[in-house]
């Protein structure tokens, strides 16, 4: 972030700050929107021209991917923002250019482990090696993507906003088209969709070092290099751990069901995940400007007033998905992924309450104590583990979801706990967990509560809706920040 820019965070006021995080969450939501709307094109394209086992295996293998991204970045993503702050012109550039030879490293010394292994791990996700062709070319997606989501974090960090809209949309048309020919047209199946992964990563991989070229050095620190991964190895555990869980829902859904409805699970979860649209947004927008002002005066009062606006966010948004999920269902999947709807609910609250987690988590990466996170995570996984394997004795798949909620409801619990003991200051949290509580209260009372007739079902969804966003007004806004806001939107309206 440019001096002058950083100091003019400094002299705001807390509500200043939390319009100024909101504009910038607007901002990166639209910019991650546009990239998730190419899954929603793409998603129809999938599950038609590939089976619905077929389609499971290939979410699993890129949710696996997502887990080698994890191990690869080491974390830098997030370590690039803790130490780019406190920090000279020369040392920031030492920074960046440190994480991304971490990043290389880690990632070519990763692919070729895996490569020598690939039996094992294939047996371990999928039951067998079937499918070793398409690991294979997954493998060589796993360097470009890691090193792009660096790229991405440093424009972040460093306030480009015009580059990381370029390294985001740019990326995402390409991959959308080469999917659309590849699985479309040339019907390439699963290694369509993969080749088409690594074109699109690679070729924005040197864009994104073409942009931002004047932020790297030949200059390399050895005490920048271990900070950086004593910070980022703990947080790059914990996010390799986090993201398995997407791969070991799914994995323990084709033991104990087999493949032939893994799509559906997939495709349930996948849905949820469209969650992580406002949630980066808000982490994107949020984090850059906690960073720079935490150790000022209203520094605690910001970060109060910042928790209290997006768990009010957090608990519209989860209304607002799953009011839509039977409509989306059904225009997004063919007949045979029927059921989604039961699977989608308890993934998406857990969604939500990790989201919580991470934001009442944060005086962890505050302190500096990110091993506390890897430690919270391996609870939290094993958690997953024991109430998705009830599913043998249920004989249904929600008792998998459960698990992932379950998963997120000790993560959550834990990071507060932690965190309420390393952070520099002390915060209120009651409400953010009361708010969320109701919003997924009140899509439980429509889910279950279903008029055949749509004139009354609708009012029955607005009228649930109406009743969260008062709630939502008065409990998550004071009085003077509720009279600020209807004077700003009063005199614009004028």
């Amino acid at each position: 972030m440019p001096i002058n820019q950083e100091q003019e965070i400094k002299s705001r006021s807390s509500s200043s700050r939390v319009l100024y995080i909101l504009k910038d969450t607007v901002l990166y939501g639209i910019l991650l929107a546009l990239s998730k709307i190419s899954l929603l094109i793409v998603l129809p394209i999938l599950t038609h021209y590939l089976s619905n086992s077929h389609y499971g295996v290939l979410d699993t293998l890129m949710m696996l991917g997502i887990v080698f991204v994890a191990i690869s970045t080491l974390g830098q993503d997030e370590a690039i923002g803790r130490f780019y702050y406190d920090s000279g012109d020369d040392a920031r550039k030492q920074i960046i250019t440190s994480s991304l030879l971490l990043v290389a490293f880690v990632s070519t010394t990763l692919v070729a482990t895996c490569y020598l292994l690939a039996d094992p791990i294939l047996t371990a996700v999928l039951g067998g090696t079937e499918f070793k062709r398409e690991f294979f070319v997954l493998l060589g997606y796993i360097p470009l993507i890691s090193m792009l989501q660096v790229m991405r974090s440093i424009s972040r960090w460093t306030f480009r906003k015009r580059t990381f809209f370029i390294l985001n949309i740019g990326q995402t048309v390409t991959l959308l088209t080469l999917t659309l020919l590849f699985v479309g047209i040339m019907g390439l199946d699963i290694r369509g969709a993969v080749f088409a992964q690594i074109i699109a990563s690679g070729a924005f991989l040197l864009v994104g070092i073409y942009l931002l070229r004047d932020l790297f050095t030949l200059k390399i620190s050895s005490n920048i290099t271990i900070s950086l991964v004593k910070f980022g190895a703990p947080l790059m555990l914990a996010f390799a751990l986090s993201n398995y869980a997407n791969v070991m829902d799914k994995s323990l859904y084709n033991s104990i069901f087999g493949g032939n409805t893994l799509g559906t699970y997939t495709f349930a979860a996948r849905y949820a995940s469209f969650a992580s649209i406002p949630i980066f947004a808000i982490y994107y927008a949020w984090m850059p400007v906690l960073y720079s002002v935490y150790k000022e005066e209203n520094g605690q009062e910001t970060f109060q007033k910042t928790i209290y606006t997006v768990a009010g966010v957090l608990a519209v948004l989860l209304f607002m998905q799953m009011a839509i999920s039977e409509v989306a269902t059904s225009i997004l999947t063919p007949a045979g992924y029927v059921g989604s709807t039961q699977l989608i609910f308890p993934i998406a609250v857990g969604i939500y309450i990790g989201a919580v987690g991470e934001v009442v988590g944060v005086g962890i990466e505050l302190a500096r104590k990110t091993y506390y996170k890897t430690i919270i995570t391996l609870i939290a996984l094993f958690t997953l583990y024991i109430v998705a394997n009830l599913a043998k004795y249920t004989g249904s798949g929600v008792t998998i979801a459960c698990g992932v909620l379950a998963c997120m409801c000790v993560s959550c619990s834990l990071k507060h706990l932690a965190s309420y003991k390393l952070a520099p200051f002390r915060y209120k949290t009651f409400k953010i967990y009361a708010i969320i509580a109701l919003s997924a209260a009140l899509c439980a009372i429509f889910l279950n509560i279903q008029p055949k007739n749509m004139s009354v079902q609708i009012p029955l969804r607005i009228s649930l809706f109406i009743i969260l966003l008062i709630v939502v007004w008065n409990t998550m806004l004071d009085k003077g920040d509720r009279r600020k806001l209807l004077n700003k939107i009063s005199r614009k309206a004028v």
